[in-house]
């Protein structure tokens, strides 16, 4: 499991830097410019720790 969270992590810190870039780039007074952009990027994260994680706890499951 150890390793699934170090994974999920290595994997969603690569989203972090294109998120504040693109808010800084577009200001934080102009929310429209960058909203898409970010909750996009947040899917994609979030789907990517979900079939992860679900991988990892049916493993576990294989094991008992």
């Amino acid at each position: 499991m150890k390793e699934t969270c170090e994974a999920m992590a290595d994997y969603s810190s690569n989203y972090s830097d294109h998120i504040y870039e693109t808010i800084v780039n577009n200001g934080t007074e102009n929310r429209d410019d960058w909203d898409t952009v970010v909750r996009n990027t947040a899917y994609n994260c979030a789907w990517y720790m979900g079939t992860y994680s679900r991988g990892s706890v049916y493993q576990l499951y294989l094991r008992t």
